[in-house]
């Protein structure tokens, strides 16, 4: 057969030879024709691969890259003080929410709980903004029938202020598993004080701080 001519297969020859560019049942081919060869193959295949791939072939090149999917006993996990004196609820939560979650790294992975480690100080110094603090209400059921309770904010303030900060960032955690284990990171403390000097935890500057200027 090589090198004088390539016969088209059977199951393609009709396929082929319907076109306009293809009159002859045979492909020249040359004396070193490997690239030709080559093409007649992948031509031949080309009716099964549509059989079996009807939305297309996709044939990844050395210049495209693969998304990879960090694993749990990979991630590096960092401990981070988070001052809340002043801060606005909602902006603080959601910077916790972040470090929490890990979408301030490179290698974050939606299903694996990449984030780091937060501790929270000066729960009992942070803030709302307008009538928020005299309409903020936290509703929780005991569980038993008419055990509806409310909580204002304010009450909250007084007797568990650290729960405004759980609260706050544990409606922007997933609501499932992994929301529960990441949510397990979190430390809130009302004072400045915290018992995890030993994890040796850094700083982490607020890009979106509300607490107001002083006055120089």
């Amino acid at each position: 057969m090589f090198p004088g001519s390539i016969s088209l297969p059977a199951c393609c020859r009709e396929t082929y030879l319907s076109r306009q560019d293809l009159q002859t049942e045979s492909l020249p081919v040359a004396s070193c024709g490997w690239v030709l060869r080559n093409a007649v193959v992948f031509l031949s295949a080309l009716p099964i691969l549509t059989a079996y791939f009807p939305y297309g072939v996709v044939f990844m090149t050395q210049n495209q890259k693969i998304t990879h999917s960090v694993r749990d006993q990979d991630v590096q996990r960092q401990w981070w003080v988070v001052d809340a004196d002043g801060q606005t609820v909602g902006r603080l939560a959601t910077q916790i929410a972040v470090l929490l979650r890990g979408k301030h790294k490179a290698l974050f992975t939606p299903h694996v709980d990449c984030g780091d480690f937060v501790i929270v100080i000066n729960a009992d110094k942070v803030v709302m903004q307008g009538k928020r603090a005299e309409q903020k209400e936290y509703f929780h059921n005991t569980g038993y029938p008419g055990g509806g309770r409310l909580r204002s904010f304010r009450d909250l303030m007084k007797t568990k202020p650290e729960e405004v900060v759980e609260l706050a960032v544990k409606g922007m955690l997933p609501k499932n598993t992994l929301g529960r284990i990441i949510g397990k990171k979190l430390k809130v403390f009302r004072g400045s004080e915290h018992p995890h000097e030993a994890q040796q935890p850094k700083e982490w500057a607020l890009k979106y701080s509300t607490k107001p200027k002083e006055n120089s």
